[in-house]
């Protein structure tokens, strides 16, 4: 099962991994909300443990965010840390998923690779900011709306990547690629919840929704992204 999962924790932890890292360097936060983003870095850094189960270069990236976590404060702190160790993490997690699209056997596949790291990387990184309390109130709509926007490419891809399998007769991957495309879905409304309802973003409810999208992710595509 886990060598199923871990193609799609890479690009999920890819994107929010910038995220976090883009909230570190150029966000107006206070002393409190960097210590606690500083220490959900330790679950991108434990994550990253399961994804080198199966591909041990993503061991590289765990260390190195785990090392970060390590030096940097979690408690009230104006101190930034040794970001240049989350840097070089994002880089070589960045040539890992790029390396892993050029691997698909088509561009389609390819593409949906790569955008895997705008859906599930802005759910995750949505998740950890929850979690962290961060007061960043924009960021509560700007990543559920660039994660409807990566839906949409999603769906267009899935269209393109089911027709595709029509003529090739492989009708239960279809099937596997609309029930992915209907869990999509739920997790998207799911994760919108909060701007739908006017209330406060709940940590639970987002991690029903990411949990929704890498399943959506996982069974919809798992046979097509090797």
């Amino acid at each position: 099962m886990l060598s199923q999962i871990a193609p799609f924790l890479a690009p999920m932890l890819l994107g929010a991994q910038l995220i976090l890292l883009v909230v570190l360097v150029k966000g107006d936060i206070c002393p409190g909300q960097r210590g606690r983003i500083h220490k959900v870095f330790s679950l991108v850094g434990l994550v990253w443990l399961l994804v080198a189960i199966n591909y041990p270069v993503a061991l590289v990236c765990s260390l190195l965010t785990l090392y970060f976590c390590a030096r940097a404060k979690f408690s009230k702190t104006r101190d930034k840390g040794p970001l240049w160790s989350l840097v070089l993490a994002s880089v070589l997690a960045a040539v890992f998923v790029l390396a892993k699209a050029f691997q698909q056997t088509t561009i389609t596949n390819g593409l949906l690779f790569i955008v895997l790291v705008m859906l599930l990387g802005t759910a995750f990184a949505h998740l950890l900011l929850t979690i962290a309390r961060t007061r960043l109130q924009a960021f509560h709509k700007i990543l559920p709306f660039s994660g409807v926007v990566a839906s949409i490419v999603l769906v267009i891809l899935t269209l393109i990547y089911a027709f595709g399998l029509l003529h090739t007769a492989q009708e239960p991957m279809v099937s596997r690629a609309i029930i992915g495309l209907m869990l999509l879905v739920v997790g998207v409304l799911v994760w919108c919840a909060h701007i739908i309802f006017s209330k406060a973003p709940n940590k639970w409810v987002l991690l029903v929704s990411t949990s929704l999208l890498l399943t959506a992710s996982v069974y919809g595509w798992a046979l097509s992204v090797v």
